[in-house]
């Protein structure tokens, strides 16, 4: 029962630590899987199974109960939705981080002598992941027979990439007065930037307050979990008794609002 329990508590801090620790970056396979298989029944079925065995272990791990990690592998439905939803919020992140570049890179290659079509289909190549396959998406419905500015737009309300209605807005500008889309650009680009230092510094300055209610969000289980293996009379109660089990309920709803709380007020700074 000693090994059992130190096996899954290695394996509970291996996956925390593989969590943080792992690349951010989402590779050109997953960004087909966000768009078209994350929908698929079967996909859906497979991430809510592995997120429920894994929270089964994690809850078997900490109390010892058969009881508790059937609730656990019942959570993984909630934790699947959850990835996901951090998975497409970490790409949204990336695309905005990239749009400067793109305004940038746009602007330059306009400069040079290049018609505003020309100068996308020379920078998409270039690009890189995801905003590469937004741009590819938006020369393929061009090329149909669709201006910039609606192809734009309809690739603006699929992506829901918001950031692109300010792009669209300018090839609509330029189809209606021929404006001067360098300058238009070069003024989106350097107000991006602006943009993104403040919500960088903000992260930056928020990054203790994240990183510390995570530890104590997990800080609880872990040590739940050792002091059951150290002492199981001690802490038997707290899982077979009524009271215990209140005791227990309460501790893990309170973890949840509390970080409900703090990942609101975060997400209203980084706005």
């Amino acid at each position: 029962m000693l090994l059992l329990a130190c096996l899954f508590t290695f394996l509970f801090v291996y996956l925390l630590v593989w969590h943080f620790a792992r690349p951010k970056e989402i590779s050109v396979r997953e960004e087909w899987s966000i768009k078209h298989a994350e929908g698929t029944g079967i996909t859906k079925v497979i991430n809510i199974l592995i997120c429920g065995l894994a929270c089964a272990l994690a809850a078997y791990g900490v109390t010892g109960e058969i009881t508790f990690a059937v609730i656990g592998f019942l959570g993984g439905y909630f934790i699947a939705n959850w990835l996901a939803k951090r998975r497409q919020k970490t790409r949204e992140e990336m695309l905005r981080t990239q749009y400067g570049q793109v305004l940038s890179a746009l602007a330059s290659a306009m400069q040079g002598g290049l018609m505003h079509y020309q100068a996308l289909e020379d920078i998409t190549p270039t690009l890189p992941q995801p905003s590469k396959n937004v741009f590819t998406e938006i020369l393929a419905r061009a090329r149909t027979g669709s201006s910039l500015h609606q192809a734009t737009k309809s690739v603006t309300e699929v992506v829901q990439w918001k950031d692109l209605e300010s792009m669209a807005a300018a090839f609509k500008m330029y189809e209606a007065t021929g404006c001067n889309l360098v300058e238009v650009f070069n003024y989106l680009a350097d107000v991006v930037r602006e943009r993104e230092s403040d919500r960088k510094y903000v992260s930056a300055v928020t990054a203790q307050v994240r990183t510390t209610a995570t530890l104590l969000s997990f800080l609880p289980f872990i040590l739940i979990g050792v002091t059951r293996v150290l002492s199981p009379e001690y802490t038997a109660p707290l899982f077979t008794t009524t009271g215990g089990i209140v005791v227990l309920v309460f501790c893990v709803l309170a973890v949840a609002i509390g970080n409900r709380i703090v990942n609101k007020m975060v997400e209203g700074l980084c706005v």
